[in-house]
């Protein structure tokens, strides 16, 4: 699979990217929240800050569970697998990480967005959290 080589430089509060959270990891992300309730597997994570050179990534799950919100499909534009489907986020949960661990991850988890066709939902809609990185 190819790199996206604008990905680092263009991820913006609202993108929703297909990360490999292993890889984050290994990149230095320092998730929150308790560790064995991290994600594990492969999914969509959605911007809800973004540095000049971190971002804060929110991990999307597709069941609701224990704590989990729904996100609103109001607003979504990209791939339908984005836009029609049911995503639930964990408020206590975030993935703090550099531009470039968040573009490997996405590479290493198969993400198939390119500049100019991102998987987006409208800043108004992204959940704003108080973090606790602890």
């Amino acid at each position: 699979m190819q790199r996206d080589k604008m990905l680092a430089g263009e991820l913006a509060v609202g993108m929703v990217v297909h990360l490999y959270p292993k890889t984050l990891l290994e990149l230095g992300a320092k998730p929150t929240g308790p560790g064995d309730r991290w994600v594990t597997g492969h999914h969509f994570s959605i911007c809800i800050e973004a540095g000049p050179k971190r971002c804060v990534m929110l991990p999307l799950y597709s069941h609701d569970g224990p704590g989990r919100s729904q996100i609103s499909l109001q607003g979504r534009s990209g791939h339908e697998k984005w836009t029609l489907g049911e995503h639930y986020y964990h408020p206590v949960q975030t993935w703090p990480a550099s531009r470039v661990a968040i573009a490997r991850a996405a590479l290493a988890s198969g993400d198939l967005m390119r500049s100019g066709s991102r998987n987006l939902l409208d800043p108004g809609a992204v959940p704003s959290l108080a973090r606790n990185e602890g």
